[in-house]
């Protein structure tokens, strides 16, 4: 038998998946959560960012705007029948 035969073959255990895609949660986060970083920073601390933070800050502001106004139709009807 092949390498590739014998891997195939070999049962997948919880631990092996999250060491082969333990790097997916990490770069999501990353993505999500770096650029709400300075929007935190400047809402905390309350002073104004530098203009390339603004910029970051303000992009993300308004992509977490966009995707909350196309998420939201779709919870509506559970957040109705919660209240």
């Amino acid at each position: 038998m092949t390498a590739t035969a014998d891997s195939a073959k070999k049962t997948l255990t919880l631990g092996a998946a999250l060491k082969e895609f333990g790097w997916l949660p990490a770069v999501f986060t990353a993505l999500v959560g770096a650029p709400s970083m300075p929007s935190i920073l400047e809402m905390a601390l309350d002073f104004r960012l530098i203009d390339a933070f603004r910029w970051i800050a303000d992009g993300y502001n308004q992509l977490t705007a966009v995707v909350a106004r196309l998420i939201e139709p779709l919870f509506a009807p559970a957040i109705a029948w919660m209240n």
